[in-house]
């Protein structure tokens, strides 16, 4: 699953990998470096980007949002 950031100036794409981790990539393609989310072996099952800010809401198969 992924999102992408609905601000134009800098877009960014948030993807769940099989590795239980969200990873972030620019417009060019490029990882994020230094820069993932994960919650030991919980799995993200929703990703979604505030309209206007840089803000991600995680949904965790847990029942948890982050």
């Amino acid at each position: 699953m992924s999102s992408w950031s609905s601000n134009d100036f800098n877009m960014v794409l948030a993807i769940a990998t099989s590795k239980n981790r969200i990873i972030f990539v620019n417009e060019e393609g490029v990882q994020v470096p230094n820069f993932e989310i994960a919650r030991g072996t919980t799995q993200p099952v929703c990703l979604k980007w505030h309209p206007l800010y840089h803000s991600l809401a995680i949904g965790w198969s847990d029942g948890k949002y982050l």
